[in-house]
């Protein structure tokens, strides 16, 4: 990743995105330039530690800035790293240049807000990086938002989804019914027609004797067996 910086910032990787401090209002300092991260990745822990190496080779305060403005562009930043990049130096502009340049590629703009503005006495400074915070804020809630905003239209809606399944739930106990009454008119037809030739046989043979029931066969047998003592003592 780093293969491409030398020790000495050549001029075509020299220029800043940052209007000098020194040469700047108020106004030119809050504002803040769009980036374009689509390719940018978090840095790991190794990279960044190349990434101070490289930074503190030097002590000019200027030179630090340019180093850091070329080495940033494939990285996202936590605000951990940020914190730790401040520390390379005392100066306050350098500090605030630092924040407004990586500001825009931090993943957690609000885990250290307010280390960050705590650093600073005057509320001009302070404004300088409450505005590059913000923005940061403000562009990832905007992402989240859109994704947010696909997921509900890529799927279904909860609630169409409820009610088709009541509606599903609802026809299937109709088939239900529909099964039931049919078994029912089936079973009914059956017994109707056992019946009938029930019915047919008792006209034909009007003396045919009908079986007798299992409880009525106990009850002879039960009756004979009392039945056959009285006969014997006779």
């Amino acid at each position: 990743v780093f293969s491409h910086i030398g020790e000495d910032i050549g001029p075509e990787t020299s220029k800043s995105n940052l209007v000098p401090f020194s040469q700047a209002n108020t106004a030119d300092l809050v504002a803040i330039k769009t980036e374009s991260l689509s390719h940018a990745k978090p840095i790991t822990p190794e990279e960044f530690s190349k990434l101070i190496a490289l930074i503190n080779k030097t002590e000019d305060n200027a030179l630090i800035l340019k180093t850091l403005e070329d080495l940033k562009k494939p990285f996202l930043f936590s605000s951990a790293n940020l914190s730790e990049l401040l520390e390379i130096t005392p100066s306050i502009k350098t500090k605030i240049s630092m924040i407004r340049m990586i500001a825009p590629r931090l993943s957690d703009p609000r885990a250290k807000s307010e280390y960050f503005i705590g650093l600073f006495r005057f509320s001009e400074q302070k404004d300088i990086v409450k505005a590059a915070l913000k923005s940061r804020m403000h562009t990832l809630n905007s992402a989240m938002f859109s994704r947010t905003e696909h997921s509900l239209f890529a799927s279904p809606n909860l609630e169409d989804s409820s009610v088709l399944s009541s509606q599903s739930r609802i026809r299937s106990r109709r088939r239900s019914r529909v099964s039931l009454h049919a078994t029912m008119n089936r079973n009914d037809a059956k017994l109707l027609s056992k019946i009938h030739e029930n019915s047919k046989s008792d006209d034909g043979n009007d003396d045919t004797t009908l079986p007798t029931t299992s409880r009525e066969s106990s009850q002879n047998d039960v009756g004979s067996a009392m039945l056959t003592p009285l006969k014997a003592s006779n």
